[in-house]
């Protein structure tokens, strides 16, 4: 009976009605003893001269009761559209998603409906123009402090570590960036052995080592080389060496020595991750 409810006030709704009879919203299974009732996203309040007003609960709620960013077709429908070059939508085509086309500004993601003047038609807009329609940073857009953020998220403990080769640590950290980034992907072709990760197109690259690896001398210096090879190949300064491992490690002069050497002399960028 709920549903059936439910449907019927969004059907009220979108018809533009703001108040009901007494006898149409006994007639649909309400209980008129009751002053107030709430169900999904609706509020029935008896009125001063009789009836009931109907009236939204919350604004940041659809119709059934459930915020937008869980309304997941209306997002898929709303970035198709928005993809294929369209940017304006009827509020009839969101009727069937249980959108309340009565607010002149509904977000979902990074995908912004705003309503065009005292229209129908909602224009359909980025809300973060560095972003793309799924919330992801653009290729463009991608620069140091936006990867700092990133790792700032990603977490590692000892426990999983110590279970790990580095292979499998980048794996972790590739499906972490996807996340955020709209590209990201482990390095090919001539690039392979130079770096672990492309962020973006060629926007940033990152190399992983483990601490415990480059305390040995012979360890540091093949890193040394491998980001002077890649720099003189490549001329890109947006590149990072990211160091996983154990706290103490951070303190190790062979470490300690090689932050220096890409930071100072190769003017790149060196970030350690400490294990939880």
């Amino acid at each position: 009976m709920e549903n059936k409810q439910i449907e019927f006030l969004i059907r009220t709704w979108y018809e533009g009605y703001t108040s009901l009879k007494t006898s149409t919203t006994k007639k649909n299974g309400f209980d008129t003893n009751e002053e107030q009732i709430e169900i999904g996203n609706f509020i029935l309040k008896l009125a001063f001269l009789g009836g009931y007003d109907l009236k939204i609960k919350d604004k940041n709620l659809d119709l059934l009761g459930k915020p937008y960013s869980e309304n997941k077709k209306a997002f898929k429908y709303l970035q198709t559209l928005f993809n294929q070059g369209t940017y304006e939508v009827h509020s009839k085509d969101l009727f069937q998603f249980k959108i309340n086309t009565k607010l002149g500004k509904i977000e979902f993601s990074n995908l912004k409906l705003t309503q065009v003047g005292l229209t129908q038609k909602y224009r359909i807009s980025l809300i973060d123009s560095e972003r793309n329609s799924d919330g992801k940073w653009l290729d463009e857009s991608v620069d140091y402090k936006k990867v700092i953020e990133v790792i700032s998220n990603f977490s590692i403990s000892k426990t999983e570590f110590n279970k790990l080769n580095e292979t499998k640590i980048n794996t972790l950290l590739e499906k972490h960036f996807r996340n955020y980034f709209e590209n990201t992907s482990k390095s090919t072709g001539n690039l392979r052995g130079l770096l672990d990760l492309v962020v973006g197109n060629l926007d940033f690259v990152i190399e992983l080592k483990l601490s415990k690896s480059l305390k040995n001398a012979g360890q540091r210096q093949r890193a040394s080389g491998q980001i002077k090879q890649y720099l003189e190949e490549q001329g890109n300064n947006n590149f990072m060496l990211l160091v996983v491992g154990d706290k103490e490690d951070k303190q190790d002069k062979n470490l300690k020595s090689l932050e220096k050497e890409v930071t100072k002399e190769y003017k790149c960028f060196y970030h350690f991750i400490e294990l939880n």
